[in-house]
């Protein structure tokens, strides 16, 4: 696996760090995929620094141009995707039965922001950049990784 270039969707969240670090150790270029430049630049800028090889892509999963240009910008950059994981999700209080609201007071549009986020969010980047990984090599991988929230 050893010369693969992996993006990881989500990078900037609490996950990310170790899925991208593990990447890099394992002697593949990383794609780092998010919402937050200060994190990702950090991040990318610490792979770099190291020897390794990392590109910055701020892009929001759930947007299918963003993660289209993110995809051309991985191209010009490293010159291929092998693979994705998907970590992009997340949790809001608002999108889960809060223990003093009883059984029945589940805030609907909040469940289904986070629905939108964490279901939405991963097929949206899969289409992207699965699409491309099939066209290109046939053979590659695709990782989601979700929460038990």
């Amino acid at each position: 696996m050893e010369g693969k270039v992996i993006i990881v969707t989500g990078e900037t969240g609490i996950l990310g760090n170790s899925f991208i670090n593990g990447i890099v150790v394992a002697g593949r270029a990383v794609g780092i995929f998010g919402r937050n430049e200060k994190v990702a630049n950090e991040r990318t800028d610490a792979i770099n620094i190291k020897g390794g090889k990392a590109v910055t892509l701020i892009a929001d999963a759930m947007d299918s141009n963003q993660s289209i240009n993110a995809l051309e910008k991985l191209i010009k950059d490293l010159g291929k995707i092998d693979g994705i994981v998907n970590l992009a999700g997340g949790i809001q209080s608002q999108g889960i039965l809060q223990f003093s609201d009883g059984n029945f007071q589940m805030n609907m549009q909040g469940m289904k922001e986070v629905v939108d986020l964490n279901l939405r969010g991963t097929l949206s980047a899969t289409q992207v950049f699965g699409k491309a990984i099939s066209q290109k090599t046939h053979k590659g991988r695709i990782v989601n990784i979700s929460s038990m929230n």
